[in-house]
């Protein structure tokens, strides 16, 4: 059973057009549609700053953070701003 997926290389060109192809049917994920499972920041200078960052993190894998020391310095920051919005006590993390 063929799956769809080229089985040899593929300009970039054909592989957007390919991907846009596959999503035509999807939901929009921006306009409030959507409510859930979607990345909408709701402000296109938001959103570069988001795709921006993912960007430069793609090529990371970030299950072993003593490899990539920056992936856990993002962990501890992220569960340090959660625990300070619950205001969690000193030391809870």
């Amino acid at each position: 059973m063929a799956s769809g997926i080229p089985q040899a290389g593929q300009p970039a060109a054909a592989i957007a057009s390919a991907l846009s192809d596959i999503r035509r049917l999807d939901p929009p994920v921006h306009g409030g549609k959507v409510l859930a499972y979607v990345y909408d920041a709701g402000d296109s200078v938001a959103m570069t700053a988001g795709l921006d960052a993912l960007r430069s993190y793609a090529e990371v894998n970030a299950l072993d953070p003593t490899t990539f020391p920056s992936v856990a310095r993002i962990e501890n920051d992220l569960v340090g701003w959660g625990l300070d919005l619950m205001r969690a006590p000193e030391g809870a993390a």
